[in-house]
């Protein structure tokens, strides 16, 4: 974010300063927020840069009245100073807490078979798609496999967990 702030301040006879506050400009908060909001699930990575990176898109829901839950992960990683080496990574975890039966799965894709969108939400893991309102897939290891075919849909604000406030101390 753009450094648009304002110190106020009092000088008094003995030359001192003392900051009464800082001031971020309203306008260009809101706008970095709406600019945010319409980002916040755009992928940050840049194929072949050198810096190592790791970044996440997932889903998971719980059961609203049983022990029962799932996890699915379109993931890339990485390595510090080794892009060659990026891969995508496929994550689905199925929780079952009434039979205490766990199945979690992770595959490995060549980044070359995977698509992460910097100007929009989209993220594909090998034939396994993640985009807005909806996300299918499926994984598979020795005898076992999930697969999925889901659907969303929301209006929520995006949740920005820091301070967003006009005045600071």
């Amino acid at each position: 974010m753009r450094d648009t702030s304002h110190i106020h301040r009092n000088e008094s006879n003995s030359g001192r300063v003392h900051i009464l506050s800082i001031y971020w400009g309203e306008k260009n908060i809101k706008k970095e927020l709406e600019i945010g909001r319409q980002q916040v699930n755009w992928t940050h990575y840049q194929p072949g840069q050198a810096a190592g990176h790791y970044e996440s898109f997932f889903q998971q829901a719980n059961h609203s009245t049983r022990p029962m839950a799932f996890w699915i992960c379109y993931t890339i990683f990485s390595p510090q100073n080794h892009p060659e080496n990026a891969v995508g990574e496929l994550w689905a975890i199925y929780f079952d807490g009434e039979t205490g039966n766990h199945v979690a799965l992770r595959k490995e894709i060549p980044f070359k078979e995977c698509l992460f969108k910097t100007d929009e939400f989209f993220a594909k893991v090998g034939d396994s798609l993640l985009e807005p309102g909806g996300l299918r897939g499926s994984i598979a290891s020795g005898e076992h496999s999930i697969s999925w075919d889901l659907a969303f849909s929301g209006e929520a604000e995006p949740l920005f967990l820091l301070s967003t406030c006009n005045r600071c101390p």
